[in-house]
């Protein structure tokens, strides 16, 4: 009975197992980078919860851990200062960033990448027209119609539906992130859908040509990715089927830099400037002044006609750099072309391979010349009132209407001139 009670007795668990199972080391992984922090008095001594301490001692102190407790007995640690440093200026100035229009990372998202987010504002800008899924359907059978093809049967297109042959693309599973037995799983289904894949040829080709069908064997002389579109197709129906638990699998719009969908209202007047340099001047697209600024990290391009660069035979003779070439800006454009790869086998490649075209304007001219410069709904722009602008003393516009000159007045003019004239004669 004694056995049977002990046997019954539940066994708690230790307090360091609970407190390594909440701890981030619990997911530690050394081929993804992850950036760890101390704060208080622990980031003074170097304590960041690891076997040892770490000789990095300061307040914003960052490190990127590869391993733990090497053979040599040592914690292998990279300082990670300048990409969280980066990460806090980005904070400070971001942007909405949409991925760039041909980039790799544009085709890593695909066509369903770019979210139309739909805002009620007239500072918002105007959403990307984004097709669902039904509409692509029809806009593939409708082309399919204008090309010929036999589209004239009502059930071999109610078949074709049903196969995927009009499907979007989407995700698949990745064979390379599989164990022997999820591959070995992973086959027996690829297998089960032979007679479905040879009746997917069947009903394409006879969609989409005239002629006579051609064999499984054609097919696969043919440089196409069939087989690829139709394990796509599968997918789509597994995502898309009424009592599916699937979830599909999508990277985050711009690789999870940035969460927040602010407008430009919300970043123009909530984001206070930034300070930057100008830096160089560039003429080779189109013959247009193109200036470069290092800004917030990174270098960014300034279109303006009146900035110039920094004069290096100056700087090289006085040492001291002129302050005319330091100004406030305020990003406009950002756009996201390469993803960092922070999951790779080469270790702390924490942000290597980014690539995000910025674009800036000068906070100082810019906001001077907004006919309300101060933030919308505060009592300073309520109050506001707009003075009036001053004639340009370079293009000064006579008036439309005027009195003729008294005698007295043209008299008085003429002796002025005399006068004049008669000082620069001697």
């Amino acid at each position: 009975m004694a056995a049977v009670a002990a046997s019954k007795a539940s066994t708690s668990a230790s307090p360091f197992s609970a407190l390594l199972r909440r701890s981030k080391f619990a997911s530690h992984d050394p081929k993804i980078s992850q950036v760890y922090a101390s704060f208080g008095g622990d980031a003074h001594r170097g304590n960041f919860g690891l076997k040892r301490p770490i000789p990095l001692r300061g307040r914003h102190a960052h490190i990127t851990v590869s391993e733990v407790d090497s053979r040599d007995s040592q914690t292998v640690w990279v300082n990670a200062e300048q990409p969280a440093k980066w990460a806090r200026m980005w904070d400070e100035v971001s942007v909405y960033v949409r991925p760039k229009e041909g980039s790799s990372w544009s085709a890593q998202l695909g066509n369903k990448g770019e979210v139309a987010w739909m805002v009620d504002s007239e500072f918002a800008p105007k959403p990307r027209n984004v097709k669902t899924a039904d509409e692509e359907e029809r806009d593939r059978i409708r082309t399919l119609r204008l090309e010929g093809a036999k589209v004239t049967e009502g059930p071999l297109i109610e078949e074709a539906t049903e196969l995927g042959l009009f499907a979007p693309t989407v995700d698949v599973e990745n064979v390379h992130a599989m164990d022997e037995a999820e591959f070995a799983k992973y086959l027996d289904k690829i297998r089960a859908m032979r007679p479905k894949f040879k009746r997917y040829l069947e009903v394409g080709d006879a969609l989409y040509s005239a002629a006579k069908g051609r064999s499984v064997y054609e097919f696969s002389q043919t440089p196409q990715n069939t087989h690829r579109h139709f394990i796509a197709a599968q997918a789509y129906n597994k995502y898309n089927a009424p009592d599916s638990h699937a979830i599909e699998q999508r990277p985050h719009l711009n690789a999870g830099l940035t969460y927040a969908a602010s407008s430009k209202l919300q970043y123009t007047h909530l984001r206070k400037p930034q300070p930057g340099r100008v830096i160089n001047t560039d003429y080779s697209q189109n013959a247009r002044k193109r200036v470069i600024v290092s800004f917030a990290g990174m270098t960014t391009e300034l279109r303006t006609r009146h900035a110039r660069g920094i004069d290096w035979d100056q700087l090289a003779r006085t040492g001291v750099v002129d302050p005319a070439h330091a100004s406030t800006f305020r990003i406009t454009e950002s756009e996201l072309a390469y993803a960092p790869r922070v999951a790779e086998v080469r270790k702390s490649a924490t942000m290597r391979g980014t690539v995000i075209f910025t674009k800036v304007i000068d906070a100082t001219h810019h906001d001077s010349e907004l006919s309300n410069p101060h933030r919308p709904g505060s009592l300073d722009y309520m109050t506001h009132q707009e003075a009036p602008k001053a004639p340009s003393p370079v293009f000064r516009r006579s008036e439309t209407t005027s009195l003729p000159p008294t005698p007295a007045e043209a008299g008085a003019h003429n002796s002025a001139v005399m006068s004049t004239l008669e000082k620069y004669a001697k």
